[in-house]
């Protein structure tokens, strides 16, 4: 809920410091950790209360994580905060 929430943003600001200071070892840590809390944001949708919401947020959630997934291999901070901007 709220606390995934924040952690997901607080994973992805610090993933973007972290690439802004050519640290990869934070970056991979960060941004990983920010996939993994998306992927178990996903994977608490009840389907089957309220169908169309639980598609779209699992869309809107799988396009955060593409990003990230790309952020981190372009090390692009930008797209990182903006998938913050978003979440």
């Amino acid at each position: 809920g709220l606390t995934s929430g924040r952690e997901v943003r607080d994973s992805l600001r610090l993933g973007a410091l972290a690439i802004e200071a050519n640290n990869h070892a934070a970056k991979n840590a960060r941004l990983t950790k920010a996939v993994a809390i998306l992927f178990a944001l996903e994977a608490g949708l009840d389907f089957s209360r309220g169908a169309s919401v639980a598609e779209t947020l699992s869309r809107f959630y799988r396009g955060c994580r593409d990003a990230v997934m790309r952020a981190s291999v372009e090390n692009d901070a930008a797209l990182v905060r903006d998938v913050v901007a978003n979440v």
